[in-house]
């Protein structure tokens, strides 16, 4: 430090050298001395020779350009200001002037807001590295003048960065203190009526941390402009269920009105047209977010009131039940559709963090309650919960859950280890109904097909049908000449034709010329007949003779007409001249009108707008 006191301005750059010499560890490790040894040379330095000093630091590829920086702006914030913002600092030192913007932003915020504005100063253009300067001076300037930073975010360019606005506002609403003037008169003085929107959806979103029954009484009056979506009645009936879990789902309730009830889910009631007839009451809000449609849950506001709601729910199954039933009393909305669809939609998030025994005992109790009715959604989240942390349990406690509740947790353990116990997930089978064999397990089994085929072939037609042709598919993705040689062991019957097709769409995506190869050598019959079709209806506009040969051996006369249907969808009205005799036959025969030729062109006179 004596030298450094004593140094004359040509010391300096040695003064450097032998710093780097004395701290070899560089600046990557600078803390305590070194830091504060760096930062006096360089306090020093840039008081005596400042030119010295900026010609050294600001150099590209400067070793220590970020302690130079914050030196420089902590003493001279205005000269560091003029050459981070000037028109030649893309000649200097990348990380100079990104971190002394950054420095400027933190401690100097006004300073930094007057010469970047509106962030329309892009200071390192080729930069890997972000810029959210702006933001940082905002919040820096509310600390201890919220009015200024809230007139610096007017000058923002909205179109550049939506949502650094949003925050930025949301800061400024934060800090925005008693003795300022009220942020409603400010922001109602805003003129751009974007701004104006995202000011106020900020004020009502601070407001609802501290009363959110005001705020949910101000998000009924002023309505919000044209223009811009926001998140305010999301947010503002967050903080209301927080604090007050059965008011918010009174509100609920009478926001929901008539169309609660035909919310998409287990519990549905209603027409079409009676919901298309039931209004959104939060359409005029926030036009685009909340005008989107009929049902609340579009708009999330359902989402926002029962995600803070069920964080008020016990941890406890029993207590859980206990309080749910009191909410249901308290809002009296008894078991009603609506009021079974908030319960199973708080028991399904809360599920998500319960143990695998709780989410058990929770499946129990919510049999019990829709005595005996179906809620698949909800068990199955419970059931995904439970095979995810313990899918033993799950299995070892099969028998005693009810049994509305069995498939979903069987379909469960299932999936979660479909590949490791093909004997055990066999076993499981019998739990299964139809509509989850046709929607799922078919192609997640047909990964480990060998091990499941057997079991496949033996289960119930009428429940597998769908399940056939995904596993048939998947397996022919892997391995088609052991899948058709399964095939073969199957009867030759409508039972099988779903797995053909399946085998025939798989195969015929990647190596369609040994699929056609494998269709030609099976024998007459539904199996062979089905693939028929299917290969005449792939190859129609690519290969139209052989196509129209393919439906022509098909040996069943329904089969037959059918396909012959199919060729003509497929050829719509460019079908070869040669067929179009028999295609129209067939189309007489289904009680279809001719279609024959492609219709000639419009007139162009005929066209009202010439």
């Amino acid at each position: 430090m004596v030298d450094v006191k004593k140094a004359a301005p040509t010391d300096f750059p040695r003064l450097l050298e032998e710093w780097k010499a004395a701290f070899p560890e560089g600046d990557n490790y600078l803390e305590g001395r070194p830091e504060n040894a760096l930062r006096w040379l360089f306090g020093t330095w840039l008081t005596k020779d400042p030119k010295g000093f900026l010609k050294i630091v600001t150099a590209p590829q400067f070793e220590y350009s970020h302690w130079a920086a914050q030196v420089m702006v902590r003493t001279m914030p205005e000269k560091a200001a003029e050459l981070i913002f000037g028109p030649t600092h893309g000649e200097l030192d990348e990380y100079f002037v990104f971190d002394g913007a950054g420095e400027l932003a933190k401690h100097s915020p006004a300073l930094y807001l007057k010469m970047n504005p509106g962030d329309t100063i892009d200071l390192q253009p080729d930069s890997h590295r972000s810029n959210d300067d702006w933001e940082t001076a905002i919040a820096s300037l509310a600390k201890t003048d919220a009015v200024a930073a809230g007139n610096a975010c007017l000058r923002w360019k909205v179109e550049k960065n939506s949502s650094a606005i949003e925050r930025a506002f949301l800061t400024v609403a934060s800090a925005w203190k008693t003795g300022d003037p009220p942020m409603k008169e400010w922001v109602d003085g805003i003129t751009e009526p974007v701004l104006r929107n995202l000011a106020n959806h900020a004020r009502l979103c601070v407001l609802a941390e501290k009363d959110p029954r005001a705020a949910l009484a101000e998000l009924y009056s002023p309505k919000f402009e044209e223009g811009r979506e926001v998140n305010t009645p999301r947010e503002i009936l967050s903080q209301f269920a927080k604090a007050d879990p059965v008011g918010a789902l009174k509100l609920l309730k009478d926001v929901e009105g008539i169309f609660s009830k035909y919310k998409s889910g287990p519990f549905d009631e209603g027409s079409a047209e009676e919901v298309e007839k039931a209004a959104n009451p939060f359409k005029d809000l926030s036009p685009g977010r909340y005008a989107a449609g009929n049902e609340v849950e579009e708009n999330g506001v359902r989402y926002a009131i029962l995600g803070e709601a069920a964080g008020n729910l016990p941890d406890d199954p029993t207590e859980l039940f206990a309080t749910l039933k009191k909410w249901s009393a308290d809002t009296e909305s008894g078991d009603s559709a609506w009021q079974l669809g908030v319960e199973a939609d708080l028991i399904r998030r809360k599920g998500q963090s319960m143990s695998a025994a709780d989410c058990l005992t929770m499946a129990g109790l919510w049999a019990e309650k829709l005595k005996g009715g179906t809620d698949d959604t909800t068990f199955k989240k419970l059931a995904a919960r439970v095979a995810e942390v313990n899918p033993e349990l799950a299995l070892a406690s099969l028998d005693q859950l009810p049994e509305s509740a069995r498939p979903s947790f069987a379909g469960e353990i299932i999936k979660q280890f479909p590949d490791s116990d093909p004997a055990g997930n066999i076993a499981l089978f019998p739990h299964l109904t139809a509509v989850q064999w046709d929607e799922e397990f078919g192609k997640i089994l047909g990964a480990n097909a060998a091990a499941y085929a057997e079991a496949i072939a033996s289960l119930p037609a009428s429940t597998t049908l769908g399940a056939r042709e995904s596993f048939m598919e998947k397996w022919g993705d892997q391995d088609p000449e052991a899948a058709a040689q399964w095939l073969e062991s199957l009867p030759d019957d409508a039972v099988s034709k779903p797995a053909a097709a399946g085998l025939f769409h798989a195969w015929a995506a990647y190596d369609e010329e040994a699929a056609v190869a494998w269709v030609a050598t099976l024998p007459a019959g539904p199996i062979r007949d089905t693939v028929a079709g299917n290969l005449a209806y792939s190859i129609a506009r690519r290969q139209p003779d052989e196509a129209w040969q393919w439906v022509e051996s098909i040996s069943d006369p329904k089969v037959q007409a059918k396909a012959r249907l199919d060729l003509d969808f497929r050829w719509e009205y460019d079908a070869p001249e040669k067929f179009r005799a028999a295609l129209d036959e067939a189309r007489l025969a289904a009680g279809w009108p001719k279609r024959g030729a492609k219709p000639p062109p419009p007139d162009p006179s005929d066209d009202p707008f010439r």
